[in-house]
């Protein structure tokens, strides 16, 4: 074994994985406002929950694709964070409302933590145990995956078109780190980029 291999022995970085993208992505200005007619073609139910945040709800941003949801027969709920990170408590909750329902459909619209929450809620609602214990280096296989859609509304994680899932979860040492669930059961049916989006989305404050 190599020196760096072993630096990086029993890590999620050890492995070896396999990257694809969606299956399908739709692309251009005013596409998010047309993900009923999409989502009419992989739901296994009309009964939809949008998994997004707080401000995007305020600002309206998801009203088009409700709407759009709405017209094309769907029953829509909104499950809304205000939290900015994947925090794991929060991750669990919004796992324990997707389960509490027959849904048949998950959109996560917003940045790189909502459509992570909407990805790990989707996994576990019909996968049976706690979200950690899926988490890399874990093995443990999942079961599947709601049917879901991926709108984002900003630009860089790229969470809409990887097979990763990520959560913060609590560190004796550091407060809190980043870890995974990393499996094909973790990507998007469809990814919708609308650039529409991105130019209603509240500044970052850097």
């Amino acid at each position: 074994m190599t020196e760096v291999n072993q630096v990086f022995e029993g890590y999620w970085l050890s492995r070896v994985e396999e990257y694809s993208f969606p299956p399908s992505i739709r692309f251009g200005t005013g596409a998010a406002n047309k993900v009923g007619g999409i989502a009419k073609g992989i739901a296994k139910n009309k009964n939809a929950v949008i998994v997004t945040d707080k401000i995007l709800v305020k600002l309206g941003t998801i009203d088009g694709p409700k709407k759009s949801l709405e017209e094309a027969g769907f029953r829509v709920d909104v499950c809304d964070s205000e939290s900015a990170e994947p925090v794991i408590s929060e991750a669990k909750r919004i796992i324990d409302v997707v389960r509490g329902k027959d849904y048949g459909l998950v959109v996560g619209i917003g940045g790189g933590s909502a459509m992570d929450r909407a990805k790990l809620a989707a996994v576990m609602a019909v996968t049976p145990g706690d979200v950690e214990e899926y988490l890399l280096p874990s093995e443990k296989p999942l079961k599947g995956a709601l049917p879901n859609i991926m709108i984002p509304t900003t630009s860089g994680t790229g969470s809409e078109c990887s097979n990763f899932a990520v959560v913060s979860t609590p560190h004796k040492e550091k407060g809190s780190v980043k870890n995974f669930i990393g499996a094909s059961e973790a990507m998007a049916n469809v990814s919708i980029v609308d650039p529409s989006l991105v130019r209603i989305t509240p500044k970052a404050n850097c």
